[in-house]
């Protein structure tokens, strides 16, 4: 029954296939299927009936089932095939497609196969779109995978190739039919199986396209790739190609297109295919490794290579360039017109390294082929010049077209500097040109073709992988030759380098490389070493007799100049000899071509050279030259020598005019011999010079000459060219230096009288390379250091100058004043000092000293340092006295006199009196002496002689000293009247004298006003002014002279200094002080930001600034600024006070402030720098009082408050101000509150009772009339109170009880009807007593008895003392109103008010209610230090419950309570530093040793960086060790 369902349903099936009855057939196949499910057939008829009722993804499964169940089966596969082509899903018919090739491959279907093959083929062409190809390449590290339509249509294409594996299937193809080509689906298959030549042109075409673009976008991904080594654009693309190109199938392609019979017909195809194949294999072998790579950092990172990696790598490269070699020598055989193939084949044959080793036939073929090449005109020329050389002589009388001449010299180089920029890659074209270039001596091109063929030999060597030796060797010699001759010694450093290395090497003597190392040699004046090389040459027989010639010639040279004199002297006469048997031998030639060209009719042409050349007769001057100068040398023990020395240059003159050796020495002839000619003498030393400005004898005679006569600038003139003619010689010491040693000390000595610093320093510099144990040379070289700026070189070279010539004083001088210059006062003092050990009576140094104590002085001055600045300047005055009366140098005197005493008068307290009291005698006698007060007219008569001398004994010495400084300006103005120089500053010293003196006329009891000096002082400042009307620092002056007299001319004077130097801070913040005193914020503000620009550390504008923020409210500002101004370097006495006043009324407002000692270490600072320069301000010293009881220093505290009160009492008496009183109160109140802090009872009780005294009492009614700048009502209140409650206490302390009760009680009855009452203090006080009495219903009563106890408006104090009173008494009701009045948060967490309610649960044996008392605080306040410290101490303090962990427990929580913070600046962990604190704790305990221990190991595991944790551990192992 089965078989027969089976097939009904089977021909039902095929039944509706034939009528596509597609919705029948699917239930028809299904129907088969569900009998039995591995039907071939109707999966695949189902798989086509789903696909026609559009049911696509069923169809596509269903295709894949039946594949799947018979994988060998082509029908599905044929069908799936068709699905994707209809759906246009390419990439997936293809991979069908493929499927399909394989199976007819493996049947072995040639029709089919080919068939399913010319699909792919269409299918790639018209939709590469495969995702997912075979890749022909082997993968590169990092790509991407390779996808796009050439690779799909390579793959596809490739399987046509006779190399495919497929080929001998598709052989079996039937052969195509030309004429019926729409016969079969295969004919374009078949005619591609007849000839594979398109198929691989079409195949390299693809390939071609398809590596350089994805070279080029791998390239510029890897450009753009971020965070990688930077790398350039060349070096990244060599890589790439190094990693690419060996993998490349074009060598492949290449190579079967040049063998594939068809191509061989096809010439220019071949050349085309042969040049692409040599281009290829060169990129390859240049991207390839290789050993002469540069390592670059990333390739030294990496692990060192294994040496079979390195060595296969050095095998792929052999192979490569063996590959291209040999196929760039096949196209230089068959003549191939490709360049690049020849440059190949010449370049890296390396064999040329003489003329006779150049293959000129090669060349000349070369020439042919590339006739307008660089190379091809340098060889044509260079040929032509051989074959004209090595030619038989031509005839008299023969044509000469026949055998036209070779180019001249100049017009060879000029084609070789042509060929060399037409040709720059070429190694041979730099080898025939350096050749050349040679041979005719011009070193310069020698140098430079050398260079430049290295360059390009290297990197030839780097592409090939492969030495060149011979051509290495042949650059290396010509460079190492060239560098000889060029300037020399300049380069010889580096030739005999070279040299020495060329020798090591060298198989056999190289007379060129002996010949230059010879000349090194003599160059460097080792003349014997010189003459050895000289022989070493002679022995290997040199080439030429000319050549011998002339090594005789400098053998004779060097032994001249070593002392050999017998010997050079017979060597020079054969030299001399020869060279005149050539000079005859030449004329005589002469003669016979003359004679010729007559009989001829012919002319010289132009530029022939006939008989002795110019080279030969320069030869033949020299070797006379040298003769007599070593007849000259010998003349100095036989003067018959002397002539023949004379007519040897005179000889050598005639040779040749223009050598200039000759000149020179016949100049020095006619000065030595007997009577000189200087006349004759000097003419040849110009004519020397002026032929060679290299002969530095003859110039350093003529430049003695001109100084002899005192013509300066001509011997600069001379020193200059000597200079230049050098062309650097110098800069290499040796004799060279020092030969040109004194050309250099010319031209510096004329470029620092030129105020041309830089350059004088360059020329001495020089100089010293030649003579560096010359210390005048120094000096002038830290001269030109010290004006340039350049002070710390200035400072070295003195020293050296001082170490070569200890006597010379005047250098230690010059160390003095630079050091001067920088702010080393104390050492240059010390430096001035020594010198005058040994010049006493030196004027200069004994100025120079005192300006250094003035400048010294005042320096310490500004810093504070009274005592150190008082006795630098009385040294200062006391050598301006000395230098007065010795009556020289007065003006300066003058001005450091009076500039030291008025910065005497600064100094409030004198220590050194007996010194300086004499000195201002002396200098008021030699005032007097002067008639100074009569001769200064103009009504300068604030400050006179006799007004001052009258008061010398009793006045104050700052007093004194500013008298005496104006006394010394006057004087100065006297000496300085006919000074246009000078005068104007005189008179501005006047001025300033005349109003530092002002506020002080009346206690030197002169007779002129304040007004009347203040009138003086400007009017001198007009005089300066008139003298200088462009002195910004006049301006200025006059602006603070007239601030208050005249607020017009104030503002002008200001603007005015602004004008004249707007980069000046001082002014600038002059000017904002005016705006501000004037209320114009806006413009004070501008200014003083004008001046903080400028100058950022002038602190008078941040003063001004800081004022200006105190004025808009804004008071942290200000603070911020003060604090800035005070740091600021130098001292600003406004900073100082205006900083300390800021941070102590910062410390007093805040809530939880730090320590004293730390808060106010630094204002203290700042008022007692204050202080020392303004030691009488009231102000201040009350400030300082404060602070110091503050920090704990009640003493210094007391002693200031009493100052304070004694200098407020002294102003009292004076003028008896309202405002002064209130402030003698203010002042005896802080003094009593201070002594009753120190336990001074009785001197409390005094200065309380002193301030009562003044007080009125609070039930007075308040005088309102009463005089401005008092005390108000409220501050006599507050005072009246403050008074009351010290004296109370002082009593009580005393044990004076009832007074202070009745003390107490008065003040609380005189505050009874006050509308604001401040009982609260003086009852708690009284209750206070009362307890300590006993009398504890009185104290209550006084506690009660306080207004409004039980309102928000009760005082803290009240509050307090009423907890308290409750608590220590354990009333409930008390304790109830406690309760009451405590709700205000700001009573309930405060510290005192915890600190009671703990006691209170303390008291009842309730520990929980105490913790969490304090608990409550710190949750409320979690930033106070204070609070958090009570809860831990209350912590630890409690005692532990029995068999319970409340112990650990506590200490753990104490642990938080520790600063997170790393005090040691070492990162410590916060559980670590917790850690510690506990276990510290527990190694106090007894018994918890271990766990402390245990502990510490945590936390040094948490922190190992930590030192207080290992060392806190260190430390308990040592001490449990101990026990």
């Amino acid at each position: 029954m089965s078989t027969a369902y089976l097939k009904t349903k089977t021909k039902q099936l095929k039944e509706a296939l034939g009528a596509k009855d597609w919705p029948a057939v699917e239930k028809h196949a299904n129907d088969v299927l569900s009998f039995e499910s591995s039907n071939y057939n109707a999966r695949v008829f189902l798989s086509l009936a789903l696909f026609n009722l559009g049911r696509f993804d069923e169809s596509e499964e269903s295709y894949k089932k039946a594949i799947e169940g018979a994988p060998t089966q082509g029908l599905a596969r044929q069908g799936l095939a068709a699905f994707y082509e209809k759906r246009q899903r390419w990439g997936d018919y293809a991979w069908v497609i493929l499927e399909l090739m394989q199976l007819f491959e493996e049947s072995g279907d040639a029709i089919k196969y080919g068939e399913s093959l010319q699909k792919l083929i269409d299918v790639r062409r018209s939709h590469g779109t495969v995702p997912e190809v075979i890749i022909l390449f082997r993968p590169i590290p990092g790509f991407a995978k390779l996808t796009s339509y050439s690779t799909q249509l390579i793959q596809a294409l490739s399987l046509l190739l006779p190399s495919s594996p497929s080929h001998k299937l598709l052989l079996q193809l039937p052969p195509a039919t030309p004429t019926a080509p729409l016969s079969t689906s295969l004919h374009s298959l078949q005619l591609s199986l007849l000839s594979a030549l398109p198929t691989l042109l079409e195949l390299t075409s693809l390939t071609e396209s398809f590596e350089s673009s994805s070279l080029t976008s791998e390239l510029n991904r890897r450009r753009q790739r971020l965070g990688g080594t930077t790398l350039s654009a060349a070096e990244t693309r060599r890589r790439l190609e190094a990693e690419m190109m060996p993998s490349s199938g074009l060598p492949g392609l290449y190579k079967a297109i040049l063998e594939d019979p068809d191509a061989g017909s096809d010439e220019e195809l071949r050349r085309n295919t042969e040049r692409k194949l040599l281009g290829h294999l060169g990129k390859v072998l240049k991207a390839l490794p290789s050993s002469f790579d540069e390592r670059s950092e990333v390739d030294l990172k990496k692990v060192e290579k294994r040496k079979e990696v390195m060595e296969e790598e050095e095998r792929d490269k052999e192979r490569v360039r063996g590959e291209v070699e040999e196929l760039a020598r096949g196209m230089v055989v068959v003549g191939v017109k490709e360049e690049e193939a020849w440059r190949i084949t010449m370049d890296w044959r390396d064999s040329f390294g003489t003329w006779e080793s150049v293959d000129w036939r090669e060349l000349e073929r070369y020439c042919e082929i590339f006739p307008e090449s660089g190379l091809a005109n340098i060889a044509n020329a260079l040929r032509k010049r051989r074959d004209f050389a090595n030619a038989a002589p031509v005839e008299e009388g023969s044509d000469e077209e026949k055998n036209p001449p070779p180019p001249t010299d100049e017009e060879t180089m000029e084609i070789i500097e042509a060929g060399l920029a037409a040709s720059p890659d070429s190694l041979l074209a730099h080898l025939l040109s350096v050749h050349f270039f040679s041979e005719k001596k011009e070193w310069d091109a020698v140098f430079q073709v050398a260079e430049a063929g290295l360059s390009i030999l290297e990197g030839i060597e780097k592409e090939i992988g492969r030495y060149l030796p011979i051509s290495r060797r042949t650059l290396d010699s010509h460079l190492a030759i060239s560098l000889v001759h060029l300037d020399p010694p300049n380069h010889h450093l580096r030739a005999l380098r070279l040299l020495d290395s060329l020798l090591s090497t060298s198989p056999g003597p190289e007379i060129p490389l002996l010949t230059a190392k010879a000349y090194v040699l003599q160059y460097a004046e080792k003349w014997l070493l010189a003459v050895a090389a000289w022989d070493q040459v002679l022995s290997s027989s040199p080439t030429t007799s000319s050549a011998e010639t002339e090594v005789k010639a400098e053998r004779s040279w060097c032994l001249f100049n070593a002392g050999e004199l017998e010997s050079a002297h017979q060597a020079m006469l054969e030299v001399v000899e020869t060279l005149e048997a050539r000079k005859a031998v030449r004329d005589e030639e002469k003669k016979v071509k003359e004679k010729a060209r007559s009989k001829a009719g012919l002319e010289r042409g132009e530029g022939v050279e006939e008989g002795e050349t110019t080279s030969e007769a320069l030869e033949r001057a020299t070797a006379h030259w040298r003769l007599g100068q070593c007849l000259w040398e010998l003349g100095e023990t036989d003067p018959d020598q002397n002539a023949p020395a004379y007519d040897a240059f005179i000889a050598s003159v005639l040779a040749t005019p223009t050598f200039a050796p000759a000149f020179t020495s016949l100049g020095i002839y006619y000065q030595t011999v007997e009577p000189p000619d200087y006349s004759r003498s000097s003419q040849c030393f110009s004519k020397a010079f002026e032929l060679d400005d290299g002969q530095e004898v003859a110039a350093r005679y003529l430049a003695e000459e001109f100084s002899e006569i005192g013509d300066w600038s001509l011997v600069e003139v001379v020193a200059r060219r000597v200079v230049d003619g050098a062309g650097g010689k110098s800069a290499l010491g040796g004799k060279a230096a020092q030969r040109l040693s004194w050309a250099w000390k010319a031209i510096g000595g004329a470029e620092l009288n030129s105020k041309k610093y830089p350059q004088a320093i360059v020329a001495f510099q020089s100089a010293l390379r030649g003579a560096p144990r010359d210390s005048h040379t120094w000096i002038r070289l830290g001269v030109a250091y010290h004006s340039s700026g350049k002070h710390i070189a200035a400072l070295k070279v003195f020293a050296k100058a001082l170490e070569l010539d200890p006597t010379s004083w005047y250098a230690q001088f010059s160390i003095g004043d630079v050091q001067r210059e920088i702010g080393l006062l104390g050492p240059a003092i010390k430096t001035f000092q020594a010198i005058l050990v040994d010049r006493p009576k030196e004027l200069g140094v004994r100025v120079v000293l005192a300006e250094t104590y003035l400048a010294a002085g005042l320096d310490e001055l500004r810093g504070g340092f009274l005592a150190r600045a008082e006795e630098s300047l009385v040294d200062a005055l006391t050598f301006a006295v000395d230098i007065i009366e010795a009556g020289s140098a007065t003006r300066i005197a003058w001005k450091i006199a009076g500039d030291a005493a008025g910065a005497l008068g600064k100094i409030p307290q004198h220590t050194l009196l007996d010194r300086s009291k004499p000195l201002g005698l002396r200098l008021i006698a030699l005032i007097e002496g002067l008639d100074v007060d009569s001769k200064i007219e103009n009504g300068m008569d604030a400050v006179q002689v006799p007004g001052l001398k009258a008061v010398f004994d009793t006045a104050e010495a700052p007093l004194l000293f500013l008298g005496l400084a104006t006394l010394a300006c006057k004087t100065r103005v006297l000496v300085e009247t006919h000074n246009e120089v000078s005068i104007g500053s005189a008179w501005l010293d006047l001025g300033l004298s005349l109003s530092n003196v002002r506020p002080h006329l009346a206690a030197l009891n002169l007779p002129a006003t304040s007004d009347e000096a203040l009138h003086q002082s400007i009017r001198c400042l007009k005089f300066a002014l008139h003298k200088e009307p462009y002195n910004f620092n006049f301006w200025n002056a006059l602006g603070v002279l007239s601030f208050d007299l005249s607020p017009r001319l104030s503002q002008h004077a200001f603007i005015k200094a602004i004008e004249h130097n707007s980069r000046g801070a001082i002014a600038w913040a002059n000017l904002g002080l005016f705006y501000l005193v004037h209320h114009d914020e806006d413009l004070a503000n501008q200014a003083f930001l004008k001046a903080q620009v400028i100058d950022p550390d002038w602190g008078a504008a941040w003063v001004g600034q800081a004022t200006l923020a105190e004025l808009a409210g804004h008071t942290t500002e200000a603070a911020v600024l003060l604090a800035h101004a005070f740091t600021l370097a130098g001292s600003t006495p406004e900073a100082d006070i205006g900083f300390a006043n800021s941070a102590f009324n910062k410390y007093r407002a805040a809530s939880d402030p730090a320590p004293p000692a730390e808060a106010l270490s630094a204002p203290l600072f700042a008022l007692t720098r204050y202080l020392s320069q303004r030691p009488e301000d009231v102000s201040a010293i009350h400030l300082c009082a404060l602070i110091l009881e503050q920090v704990g220093d009640l003493d210094s505290a007391s002693e200031s408050l009493e100052k304070a009160a004694a200098i407020l009492s002294d102003l009292y008496d004076t003028d008896e101000s309202p405002e002064v009183e209130g402030r003698f109160i203010v002042a005896q109140t802080n003094l009593g509150r201070v002594r009753l802090a120190k336990e001074d009872y009785e001197g409390a009780v005094t200065a309380f009772d002193f301030a009562l005294s003044l007080l009125p009492s609070p039930k007075l009614p308040w005088d309102d009339s009463a005089p401005a700048g008092g005390l108000g009502r409220e501050e006599s209140v507050l005072l009246h109170t403050e008074c009351r409650l010290g004296t109370g206490l002082a009593q009580f302390w005393l044990g004076e009880t009832d007074e202070a009760i009745q003390m107490l009680s008065e003040g609380l009855d005189e505050l009874d009807e006050l509308p604001e009452s401040r009982k609260a203090d003086l009852a708690v006080t009284l209750a206070r007593i009362y307890w300590s009495q006993e009398d504890e219903d009185r104290a209550l009563s006084s506690i009660l008895d306080i207004p409004d106890i039980v309102t928000e408006k009760t005082p803290l104090v009240a509050k307090l003392a009423l907890q308290a009173f409750a608590t220590i008494t354990r009333d409930e009701a008390l304790l109830g109103l406690v309760g009451r009045v405590n709700r205000d948060p700001l009573i309930k967490y405060q510290s005192d008010s915890t600190r009671i309610s703990v006691l209170s649960k303390l008291l009842k044996h309730d520990p929980a209610g105490a913790v969490a008392a304090v608990s409550r605080s710190v949750h409320a306040t979690p930033w106070v230090t204070a609070n958090r410290r009570a809860l831990a101490q209350l912590l630890i303090d409690l005692p532990p419950k029995p068999g319970s962990g409340t112990a650990n427990s506590n200490l753990e929580i104490c642990s938080r309570f520790v600063r997170t913070h790393d005090v040691e600046g070492e990162g410590a962990d916060p559980k670590s530093r917790r850690l510690v604190g506990v276990a510290t704790t527990y190694f106090s305990q007894e018994g918890k040793e271990d766990l402390a221990l245990s502990m510490l190991e945590k936390a040094v595991f948490t922190t190992p960086w930590t030192k207080t944790a290992r060392r806190y551990l260190s430390a308990v192992s040592e001490a449990l060790v101990a026990v």
